[in-house]
């Protein structure tokens, strides 16, 4: 028991960052794979749809991947890595649930583009699960991610956020999330910063 308890004091921050990457697989995989309340929506009222097709935003939406990672070699403080990866997951589990209660589904444009974007995106398409989460896991992640990096780092607190928004913007520009998504996905992440900073000030 002692040994087990020196094993995870040592590599906490390693265990902590794979228990995210697999806390959110099952919370991402199994929304789509439990059975829902009521059949998918389109919401055809959303502006999404007079947002173009942009084949180049894939780059940027692609680029949440590395935020993680950044925060995971940046982070010095233990603790605040905790309360971090438990805040994200609590956010992710919030926009799962509601996905379960209320599941969106936004049909992919038709790519016939030859740019160098368009593999990319046809790829992204084709790995990714059909349907999109209300509030948007990709901008709950990348706001949270970023609000982290800029709690560790203040100077690079608005270049992380400015990331953060190219990020939301993204997911629209390729038509992976509604409008509604992206704000509703702000909304969480900033409320569930807000939580993280009270467990901060409670200590």
């Amino acid at each position: 028991m002692r040994l087990l308890g020196w094993f995870f004091r040592k590599y906490e921050r390693q265990f902590l960052a794979l228990l995210l990457a697999v806390v959110w697989a099952v919370l991402y995989f199994g929304a789509h794979a439990v059975p829902h309340l009521q059949t998918a929506r389109v919401l055809e009222w959303d502006p999404v749809w007079h947002v173009p097709l942009i084949g180049a935003f894939i780059v940027p939406y692609l680029s949440l991947g590395i935020m993680p990672l950044l925060l995971y070699l940046l982070s010095e403080d233990h603790v605040f890595f905790r309360h971090w990866v438990m805040t994200v997951s609590s956010a992710a589990a919030v926009s799962a649930a509601v996905y379960i209660v209320l599941p969106l589904d936004m049909p992919r444009p038709a790519l016939d583009g030859d740019d160098v974007f368009s593999p990319l995106l046809a790829l992204t398409y084709a790995v990714d699960v059909r349907g999109n989460f209300f509030p948007s896991q990709h901008v709950i992640f990348a706001f949270l991610t970023a609000l982290g990096i800029g709690y560790e780092r203040p100077r690079w607190r608005f270049l992380m956020l400015a990331w953060a928004a190219l990020i939301a913007a993204s997911t629209l520009f390729v038509h992976q999330h509604y409008l509604v998504d992206v704000i509703s996905g702000m909304a969480l992440a900033f409320a569930a910063w807000g939580v993280l900073l009270w467990m901060r000030r409670r200590q």
